[in-house]
């Protein structure tokens, strides 16, 4: 072997690839990975979790009630309270950098690479797909499921291409595929995106085998039996019926931007779009094309593709599943598409695919030390600031609210009820955060009534019993209340007015 074809041997070109693409990652979107209005009260409720080994069963984070809460993520939280204890914000950031690195060049680039042969064609759809599901990397359980949901929908994948006559069911896999829906039902709602994977495989089966076969019942069966076990939570059925009552209520899917439809002109939007279009093109290009795609491939990314482009929370989950039929397109094209002008491009991309082929425990020891290395140095790359920043958990608010009184009620924005439960939580309660389903569609609409109507504010302050008050210094009703007095303004920095009331 030459000293040339030892480098490439050694130097995987996902390990590379791995340590670019996480890179950019930190670069673009570290300094606001912890800003998400959620993250106080995750860490809150996984420390009482903790503390009392129980579930909730309502809420005590918000006055004056307690209302009747689902804690849907409550695993997560237990889960990211101890990594916080354990080592900070370091140590949040390191794990959940890391998981998302392992399910883009973990687990969804070798079952690529396993599907068309190629290291470098399964690599371009990864990184489409990684960047493109950056939308949503923020500190929340939502990167750990998309983890899960990369794992079952390979999973099933490749349940989905077995033929039980000739190799028999895979009862193991099938086994853990259960397990695993029995924890992902209790570390986020995100679950019912692998139900539906696992509900359609049947009926692509059947389109596959153009009949109702034996594997389209075992198929079937492994979809009952994922189905029953979410179930395995501490609300059972009402877990599920939580999840519906958030996609019901159209004020809160136009209300919060993940629920938006994504802006296809920016860079994730043309992302999604190349990873769905690119397939499409070369269908029409090129009609055989269709008989390399499975009907599971193109059930799945339709059915995800619709939901991506009603709502920006789906769009990770959409470009996951996209990336098959784009790889099938791009080794379909690279086979029958020969461009002379491109034959020395060609020869070192061989080269490279050979070398990767030949050398595939010299490229995963490299990839692995790739993923290694960045967990390791990631503490000493990560900037002096960690954690939220000023804007959405503001220092000083907390702190003038603190001094003025051992205990009380604040009414403040809803993104900053995370902050206010993290922080003064348990002398201070907040009027309402950003749990939607738990508080409701009228709080909500009153409290943005409340930011241009005295009368309407002075209702809540009332109702609730509200101690503090932090408003919006632009708002209406700061600027009254600014120029008119009557209440004792704490604190006025420009961007908030912090008011005590009595």
């Amino acid at each position: 072997m030459t000293r040339y074809e030892r480098i490439i041997s050694c130097l995987s070109v996902a390990s590379v690839v791995t340590v670019l693409a996480y890179l950019s990652l930190y670069f673009t979107q570290m300094g606001s990975f912890a800003d998400d209005p959620g993250v106080g009260w995750h860490l809150k409720n996984g420390e009482l979790i903790w503390a009392s080994g129980q579930v909730p069963r309502s809420d005590p984070f918000l006055a004056p009630e307690r209302r009747p809460w689902v804690a849907d993520q409550w695993l997560s939280d237990l889960m990211l309270f101890k990594l916080y204890a354990l080592g900070g914000w370091e140590l949040l950031y390191v794990t959940f950098a890391g998981v998302w690195i392992v399910t883009f060049f973990g687990v969804l680039f070798p079952a690529l690479q396993r599907q068309s042969g190629s290291a470098l064609a399964s690599l371009a759809a990864v990184l489409v797909a990684f960047k493109c599901a950056q939308v949503h990397f923020i500190l929340r359980p939502v990167v750990v499921s998309l983890l899960c949901f990369t794992v079952v929908f390979v999973a099933i994948r490749d349940m989905s291409r077995r033929d039980v006559a000739s190799r028999g069911f895979p009862f193991l896999p099938g086994a853990l595929l259960v397990s695993l829906f029995v924890v992902w039902s209790n570390l986020h709602p995100a679950f019912v995106l692998g139900l539906l994977v696992a509900l359609l495989t049947p009926v692509a089966r059947r389109l596959e085998a153009k009949k109702f076969d034996t594997t389209c019942g075992q198929l079937a069966a492994l979809a009952f039996l994922c189905t029953a076990a979410t179930l395995a939570n501490p609300y059972t059925a009402n877990l599920h019926k939580s999840i519906l009552a958030l996609g019901r209520s159209e004020y809160f899917m136009q209300l919060n931007q993940e629920w938006l439809p994504p802006d296809l002109t920016s860079f994730a939007g043309l992302a999604l779009l190349s990873l769905i279009g690119f397939p499409l093109l070369t269908t029409l290009m090129a009609p055989t094309f269709r008989k390399e795609i499975r009907w599971f491939d193109i059930i799945a990314t339709s059915l995800l593709t619709i939901e991506a482009l009603r709502s920006v929370r789906c769009v990770p989950f959409a470009a996951i599943a996209a990336t098959f039929p784009f790889t099938a397109a791009v080794m379909y094209v690279a086979r029958n598409c020969a461009i002379p002008a491109l034959g020395l491009t060609a020869k070192c991309i061989n080269l490279v695919e050979q070398r990767e082929r030949r050398h595939s425990y010299a490229a995963l020891t490299a990839w692995l030390c790739a993923v290694c290395g960045i967990v390791g140095v990631t503490s000493a790359l990560l900037p002096e600031k960690l954690g939220p920043q000023t804007s959405r958990y503001p220092p000083a608010v907390l702190a003038t609210i603190r001094a003025d009184a051992p205990r009380g009620v604040v009414l403040a924005s809803p993104d900053w009820g995370g902050a206010i439960t993290a922080t003064l939580y348990p002398d201070f309660q907040a009027v309402i955060d950003d749990r939607n389903v738990l508080v409701g569609e009228d709080l909500y609409r009153h409290y943005f009534e409340s930011l241009t109507s005295r009368q309407a504010l002075e209702a809540l302050v009332k109702r609730f019993g509200v101690t503090h008050l932090v408003i919006p210094a632009k708002s209406v009703v700061a600027k009254e209340l600014v120029s008119q007095g009557g209440m004792p303004i704490l604190l006025n920095d420009g961007q908030s007015v912090v008011v005590r009331i009595g």
